[in-house]
């Protein structure tokens, strides 16, 4: 179900931006999948798509790198802020997208 519900939130987000699939030019992933999975694993169990391969980084516990990153600096502290300042929150709970994107990548078809 976990495996499923992250790709179910990646297709809706991508879809809402407007990005295909093949135009992801990084993949970040972050805390235990990127701690404790290989690539390869996530690609096994469609997670992650085969072409985002060669693209992926893991990059361990995010938060928690870029909250003592923050902390530390002003200036990592104002570029947060742009940061915060351009993006957009996209609720997955409850959203029919969602839901319908969940279903299809438990394969239930």
């Amino acid at each position: 179900m976990a495996k499923s519900a992250i790709r179910a939130g990646i297709n809706v987000i991508l879809k809402k931006a407007g990005v295909e699939e093949e135009d992801i030019e990084r993949v970040f992933i972050a805390g235990a999948f990127g701690n404790n999975l290989k690539k390869d694993s996530l690609v096994n169990i469609g997670v992650l798509k085969r072409e985002w391969l060669d693209v992926s980084i893991p990059v361990g516990d995010a938060a928690l790198e870029g909250v003592v990153r923050v902390l530390g600096s002003e200036e990592k502290k104002r570029e947060v802020e742009d940061i915060a300042r351009t993006i957009r929150y996209i609720s997955l709970s409850g959203s029919r997208p969602f839901e319908r994107e969940f279903i299809k990548n438990m394969d239930f078809h």
